[in-house]
């Protein structure tokens, strides 16, 4: 059963609801600041990265309902990741594809545990989050890529991030079977919707000290 809708600014899966504001620069384990402006989108501002090399990751295909769905909620240019290419589609190319079974919306998860443990272990991290004034993490991210691909990482029971080279890009190591692994990168610009999370800080002498837990900071709240 299909248990997604796309809107404009955002992505509701299962009723949880995910950013699309500035998602072509932004990447799992990406931190900054949320802004919400009066007019526009609410989006992050993306200020740094924490490391999450050897961070597992969990994936699922999302289905799309399609009904009530026009090219226009995708927007007039989506970007997809097709066997290796960073590819600009229209928004009704977008949709055909999907709907085809030649492209598929793919979630990318970290664990909120593994999240806040590498946030914690770097002090830098901990130092940035604490001078923001609306701080926030990218805990996940959807994005449009090859159904050929989508179902390689759906079905690996290994799947790990890998320190990425640029902005905004992702590096998964891959396990294929008990003697194959394959890397795959995502480019700069390849996300099309990511989740926020929101650090609850464990104080100390009446100041931020650690990230006690991480609370989930759907759009529109």
């Amino acid at each position: 059963m299909a248990n997604t809708k796309v809107a404009e600014n955002r992505v509701t899966v299962n009723g949880i609801k995910y950013y699309r504001g500035n998602a072509l620069a932004v990447s799992i384990g990406d931190y900054g600041e949320k802004d919400t402006p009066v007019f526009g989108q609410n989006y992050l501002q993306v200020k740094s990265r924490i490391n999450l090399n050897g961070v597992k990751v969990t994936s699922k295909p999302v289905s799309i309902d399609f009904s009530g769905t026009s090219s226009a909620d995708f927007g007039a240019n989506v970007t997809a990741w097709i066997k290796g290419v960073k590819t600009t589609l229209t928004g009704s190319q977008a949709i055909s594809k999907i709907q085809s079974g030649a492209l598929a919306l793919l979630m990318l998860q970290t664990r909120i545990n593994d999240l806040k443990k590498a946030a914690n272990e770097s002090s830098r991290v901990l130092n940035n989050l604490k001078d923001y004034k609306s701080e926030r993490i990218v805990s996940e991210v959807l994005m449009v890529i090859d159904a050929e691909t989508s179902t390689t990482i759906t079905n690996s029971t290994d799947v790990k991030l890998t320190g990425a080279k640029a902005s905004a890009e992702l590096n998964l190591s891959v396990k294929i079977d008990s003697t194959k692994t394959t890397n795959v990168t995502f480019h700069p610009g390849t996300c099309f919707a990511y989740m926020l999370v929101k650090p609850k800080w464990k104080m100390k002498f009446l100041k931020k000290d650690s990230i006690e837990d991480l609370d989930m900071d759907q759009w529109g709240t």
